[in-house]
């Protein structure tokens, strides 16, 4: 989605921006979670506790705002350093699911929390 992009719903699930303009949202009944694709970025937006980080996360996190959860899509032979040690560090408290390390993550909402399938 785009800075100014309306709203998309389809089968209960809304994307859209959230406040920043820059933090993509999944919400799901009383739930969401935050899509996070720069990796400049150093802190999601306060509503969130769960994130996916599709640029290999931002090269440093501060602990308390690390989510309890946390997608990190990666490619194993990234050269760019992505994701950073300080940053796994940060997150290392919270469950972390890398699909260069486990294979593809699919995510269940069950109207007030995400979690993996299975």
């Amino acid at each position: 989605m785009t800075g100014g992009a309306t709203p998309i719903e389809v089968d209960g699930v809304l994307l859209q921006l959230a406040s920043d303009g820059r933090t993509g949202v999944i919400r799901v009944a009383n739930t969401s979670l935050a899509v996070i694709a720069d990796s400049d970025w150093h802190g999601s937006p306060p509503e969130f506790s769960r994130g996916i980080f599709t640029n290999g996360g931002p090269a440093d996190w501060g602990p308390a705002a690390a989510p309890c959860l946390a997608v990190i899509q990666a490619s194993p032979r990234r050269v760019d350093g992505l994701p950073t040690r300080l940053f796994l560090d940060a997150v290392s408290r919270y469950q972390i699911l890398r699909p260069d390390q486990v294979g593809n993550v699919e995510l269940v909402a069950d109207g007030s929390t995400f979690t993996p399938a299975g």
